[in-house]
């Protein structure tokens, strides 16, 4: 179980929820691979202000970047 534990801290799952006001219209999701918690947000920043939904065109642009650990099976090959 201890090897478990270890595996799962270093990846983590990052969300990007796009908005335009209220309305959301798009999510993406991103596989980030962090030590710390701190690493994989600035990451999942990164990533989701590359992507063609961040787009400052769009009227009243927001976008909640979160990040959470992966759950991995136990017994799961590194990627």
């Amino acid at each position: 179980m201890d090897a478990f534990l270890e595996f799962s801290r270093s990846y983590r799952l990052g969300c990007a929820e796009f908005y335009s006001a209220d309305f959301l219209f798009a999510i993406e999701t991103f596989l980030i691979k962090a030590e710390s918690c701190g690493e994989a947000l600035a990451l999942a920043r990164m990533y989701a202000e590359q992507s063609p939904y961040f787009n400052l065109g769009i009227p009243h642009l927001a976008c909640l970047v979160r990040v959470r650990q992966y759950p991995f099976p136990p017994g799961l090959p590194d990627l």
